[in-house]
């Protein structure tokens, strides 16, 4: 997993308190003394959902995601970009990453995963 130094970087959550998680070009992992999440920069926005775009945290010119119910939007709707993230949520496979990010979307965002109905069925069909 590639680390590079975030620390001070200003987040949401306030400073990232040590290093930053690349899980993939633009899309990062910080982490802060309260809270962490992850930030998507806006040269993936033209590939997400109006309603991913609408649930993240617009901070600093990149959109937020918080750490235990907002990743699995991230994975949801840029699955084929975050393959690190599988490494990084306990060294799960991908299937297993996508399994457990439609999960948490069914927990905390059952109102996102009806609003993305066709993209989720498809994305379900997706080869591990």
């Amino acid at each position: 997993m590639p680390y590079v130094s975030g620390k001070g970087t200003s987040t949401p959550w306030g400073r990232s308190q040590g290093s930053t998680t690349r899980l993939a070009p633009g899309i990062c992992y910080y982490s802060t003394a309260s809270h962490g999440g992850i930030s998507v920069s806006r040269s993936h926005w033209h590939r997400m959902s109006e309603q991913a775009i609408a649930r993240g945290i617009p901070y600093g010119g990149r959109l937020w995601y918080e750490e235990d119910c907002d990743w699995a939007i991230v994975v949801h709707e840029l699955h084929d970009k975050v393959t690190a993230l599988a490494a990084y949520y306990a060294g799960r496979g991908q299937q297993d990453i996508k399994q457990q990010a439609l999960e948490t979307l069914m927990k905390y965002h059952q109102t996102y995963l009806n609003s993305v109905k066709t993209y989720r069925q498809n994305w379900r069909r997706l080869p591990p």
